[in-house]
């Protein structure tokens, strides 16, 4: 079903998106983007369900997404709240863009070969 196709095809964009961020910092986007915005005490209340972990180690975290961009932040009461700058899909189409772009540059015939390929499988 295209539900299905859908679930497996976003379980292997995981993969893509582990390729441009660590295991960690997926994790912390995930939170982000499933809670729309956190504070860094949000976030690890979440983690501290699963597993210990210390504020510091999810401030650093926050901190660096924000600092690749990956995420925006204004000021709170206590601390920051922190946004991402697009939604998982946006995020994921965009890395899969990259990643095509960069193969089309580098191995422009393999490349589109296999993409016609690929396209002549679905449709058939």
């Amino acid at each position: 079903s295209r539900l299905a196709a859908r679930g497996y095809l976003f379980g292997w964009l995981s993969g893509v998106v582990s390729f441009v961020l660590g295991p960690l910092e997926l994790e912390v986007m995930e939170v982000v983007w499933r809670k729309g915005d956190a504070t860094v005490r949000e976030v690890q209340q979440i983690f501290l369900r699963k597993r210990e972990i210390a504020y510091t180690t999810i401030l650093t975290e926050l901190r660096n997404l924000y600092r690749k961009h990956f995420l925006t932040r204004k000021r709170g009461e206590i601390g920051f709240i922190y946004y991402p700058r697009q939604t998982r899909e946006e995020f994921i189409e965009a890395r899969v863009g990259q990643i095509v772009d960069l193969l089309l540059d580098q191995f422009p015939g393999p490349t589109l070969a296999h993409l016609l390929k690929r396209m002549e499988r679905e449709e058939g």
